[in-house]
């Protein structure tokens, strides 16, 4: 199961302390619980094709699972499947 959670900081909260607090506190005590795999916390930095602010500065992914994967690990599940991802020795 995953959980993604879209968050706001209230305006009298540093964004230094907050993050300061995540990777110190958050991140290591989300992680040590027996029920949680994963935790991850991303900062915003806008909308996709749009120049306006995101509605939220940070996004925590909370699972049983990994939350969001790279890019490359999922391109070498197709690699063999597209065209468009052969290696040239694969040809």
């Amino acid at each position: 199961m995953r959980v993604i959670a879209p968050f706001a900081l209230k305006p009298e909260v540093e964004i230094a302390a907050n993050e300061t607090g995540g990777r110190t506190c958050d991140i290591p005590g989300a992680r040590s619980l027996p029920s949680i795999d994963n935790f991850q916390i991303y900062r915003t930095t806008g909308l996709l094709s749009s120049s306006s602010p995101a509605s939220y500065e940070y996004v925590e992914g909370i699972g049983s699972e990994p939350i969001f994967l790279p890019v490359e690990p999922l391109a070498r599940n197709f690699r063999d499947e597209l065209p468009l991802f052969r290696d040239e020795e694969n040809r």
